[in-house]
């Protein structure tokens, strides 16, 4: 019941995140803060996919989690952690692909 219900809020709002990630901030250079605003300049300044930058920070920041904060609270933000790098991915992959199709439509005048 409950605990499904938050499950599937934290996994929507991943979703949201991510889109407004990929089509928003990343392409605008739109500097947020923490890991998503880290990855932006990583991959501005050595082309580091974002995906990646996010998932290794996210680790990291859930390894300090369990370290300083416990199971329980860490237990908490792992599908969040996971999950938006994750979004982040496929979100721009299905951009990239819409992309294409769009852009060989306008070439084919249709």
């Amino acid at each position: 019941g409950r605990k499904i219900k938050n499950i599937l809020m934290v996994m929507l709002g991943c979703l949201i995140c991510a889109i407004a990630f990929n089509v928003f901030l990343s392409p605008y250079h739109i500097m947020p803060g923490g890991v998503s605003g880290i990855a932006i300049i990583l991959k501005k300044m050595f082309d580091l996919d974002e995906f990646i930058s996010v998932l290794i920070m996210s680790i990291f920041l859930l390894g300090t989690s369990f370290i300083f904060l416990g199971k329980k609270s860490t237990i908490n933000s792992v599908i969040g952690s996971i999950l938006f790098p994750i979004f982040i991915y496929d979100i721009n992959h299905f951009n990239n692909v819409y992309q294409f199709l769009l852009e060989y439509t306008v070439k084919l005048n249709i």
